[in-house]
């Protein structure tokens, strides 16, 4: 399961995202649709990890998302404030058990969702509803 990984400095165009998804893409394209609110911008990861794809709100990096065949991963970070909302929202109870089993860092605790089906873009938006949510700092 390899990352869209490209020597080059251009990110991959959809048509080659379109291909590497599969049956995928269009759920892709309902979350980025969803998400359009958001500053998308790809950084390159070297040859291990790839082209991945950030979402900014401001300059608050909520999400990446990493491309692979037939799949794509969504990839969260909560600090210790966000912790009840998530554990208050409709998420799956097997997702909020992985996520208070993840080992807490400085940056926040880690919640990584492996996309496959339509079925499962109803979590990966109420998370991102939840990071969407301004922090205490630009509440200030």
């Amino acid at each position: 399961m390899a990352a869209i990984a490209k020597p080059t400095p251009q990110p991959p165009a959809d048509a080659e995202l379109r291909q590497r998804l599969g049956a995928t893409w269009p759920v892709y394209r309902a979350l980025l649709d969803a998400a359009a609110d958001l500053r998308p911008e790809w950084k390159y990861y070297g040859p291990k990890y790839g082209w991945n794809l950030k979402l900014f709100k401001g300059s608050r990096n909520l999400c990446f998302l990493n491309h692979y065949q037939d799949e794509f991963l969504v990839a969260f970070r909560f600090g210790e404030r966000a912790v009840p909302r998530v554990l208050a929202s409709g998420i799956p109870q097997a997702l909020k058990d992985e996520f208070m089993a993840a080992k807490p860092y400085v940056e926040g605790r880690p919640l990584r969702l492996k996309v496959r089906a339509a079925a499962e873009l109803p979590a990966v938006l109420e998370l991102l509803d939840i990071k969407r949510q301004p922090s205490p700092r630009e509440r200030a």
